[in-house]
């Protein structure tokens, strides 16, 4: 029953049901993508909004999808949500050094990915102090 059920979604080209899956410029999707992004942006004000203690150039950073000196790393995750966020290490006196980026597949099966770095973050006692960019998205 299973094979006959793939058989028949092969023939009729049967895609996901997102609306994407008609094209990434078809008016479906790009209706689709404005809302995600219209959400995002209404996330990033909601947060701003949360947060009065936020320096003006803090709030800027966060709402336009920028980063700078002075962000926490909440501030930096509602600013920059798309990305993987890992710890690479810590130390006691309170400074951290992040790595974002995406996981990338090879294309060979589950255990083929690795994480793909674009930026260093180094914060100190919460703070970003500074940044290594390694590459374009």
């Amino acid at each position: 029953m299973r094979y006959l059920i793939l058989l028949v979604s092969v023939l009729l080209g049967v895609q996901g049901c997102g609306p994407c899956d008609l094209g990434w410029y078809s008016p479906e999707c790009m209706e689709y993508r404005a809302k995600q992004e219209a959400g995002e942006l209404q996330r990033r004000k909601d947060y701003v909004v949360a947060h009065p203690e936020l320096a003006e150039r803090i709030k800027d950073c966060i709402i336009n999808e920028q980063m700078c000196t002075g962000m926490t790393i909440d501030d930096l995750k509602v600013s920059w949500p798309n990305y993987t966020w890992k710890t690479v290490y810590r130390t006691a006196r309170g400074h951290e050094n992040w790595h974002i980026g995406h996981y990338r597949s090879l294309g060979y099966g589950t255990y083929s990915t690795y994480f793909d770095a674009r930026y260093s973050l180094d914060f100190i006692d919460g703070k970003l102090v500074d940044w290594l960019e390694f590459g374009e998205d």
